[in-house]
């Protein structure tokens, strides 16, 4: 039975779910198999059916209309475990799953909390989380009040307590955003003047650092993994790895003892005006001024036709 209720969400059939359900059946505990081969509940399957499928919004909120509070509170809190969910929850929440749902004792706030996802704390709270709601661990606040090298999470809380909410993008420090923008520059234009005689065709934030890769060191790696796995042949297999940081040529740094230029006054620095809604992070901030401010860097920095700069496996 999972197969075909899998297909009828998969393929946005109101028909039959209605009919399934109006015999009695419903979606609990049952488990059903993504495109991508893996386990996931009806309410997952749906939301995913949503966002890539554009299966209709008529179709998930059946589906999580008829889900257990068991199975809501259980897909709340895993979409609460990374900001990378955060179209998934947002979905989840405005078809009316409540907030403070608890599974395994905690709530989704205490979970984005305590796994320091400043953009899902935000929507929670937007969403009237309450950071005082107990759980195994205290309340969420609790938690925020232990990240003492981030209190940006208490002071998002406190916020909304006092009824004048702040988002993750209040509590960046945009004078240190500037400052590394500027780093970043002196030590691309410093790379670019090393390796003139190579062809870049991406830049990447990766965590804090910068890496980049040349198309003449991805054609050395990529003969390095086609000797060792023809699966490497793959059209889909090469392209994940040309844009794999991990299998990046180059680090880039700053080097010591060479001449710092200071950009700053020529920096475009309309990436850190405020918008409506802004829950951007340090991390969104550090990317989007990169990306405006290129062509400070590009004059030394050769690239291809199709150069790009990417921030892979992180909500910048």
């Amino acid at each position: 039975m999972e197969e075909t209720i899998s297909r009828a969400i998969l393929s946005g059939d109101l028909f039959f779910l209605n009919s399934y359900l109006n015999q009695g059946g419903n979606f609990n505990k049952m488990t059903f198999k993504s495109p991508q081969g893996y386990g996931i509940s009806a309410i997952q399957l749906v939301i995913l059916a949503q966002m890539k499928y554009n299966v209709s919004k008529e179709i998930t909120k059946l589906i999580i209309e008829n889900s257990s509070i068991e199975d809501q509170a259980c897909t709340l809190y895993s979409y609460s475990s990374e900001d990378k969910y955060i179209k998934e929850m947002e979905i989840l929440l405005k078809n009316e799953v409540p907030v403070d749902l608890i599974h395994q004792n905690r709530s989704a706030l205490q979970l984005a909390t305590g796994n320091g996802n400043p953009k899902m704390v935000h929507l929670l709270l937007l969403y009237g989380a309450n950071p005082n709601l107990e759980g195994e661990y205290g309340s969420a606040l609790d938690l925020a009040k232990e990240r003492y090298y981030d209190p940006s999470f208490q002071l998002m809380m406190e916020s909304f307590l006092l009824g004048k909410p702040k988002s993750p993008f209040d509590f960046v420090e945009k004078e240190e955003i500037i400052a590394q923008i500027n780093t970043w520059i002196n030590a691309l234009i410093g790379f670019g003047k090393k390796h003139n005689h190579e062809n870049f065709y991406v830049l990447a934030i990766d965590s804090s650092m910068l890496k980049a890769n040349s198309e003449e060191k991805f054609l050395i790696t990529l003969k390095e993994y086609q000797t060792n796995n023809p699966k490497y042949h793959n059209i889909e297999k090469i392209n994940n790895l040309k844009f794999n940081p991990g299998d990046f040529s180059y680090v880039i740094e700053k080097e010591k003892n060479t001449f710092f230029t200071d950009y700053s006054k020529e920096l475009d620095l309309s990436f850190l005006i405020k918008k409506k809604d802004d829950n951007r992070t340090a991390k969104n901030l550090l990317f989007e001024g990169l990306v405006v401010n290129q062509n400070i860097f590009l004059t030394e920095l050769r690239v291809t036709k199709d150069f790009k700069i990417i921030a892979p496996n992180h909500i910048y």
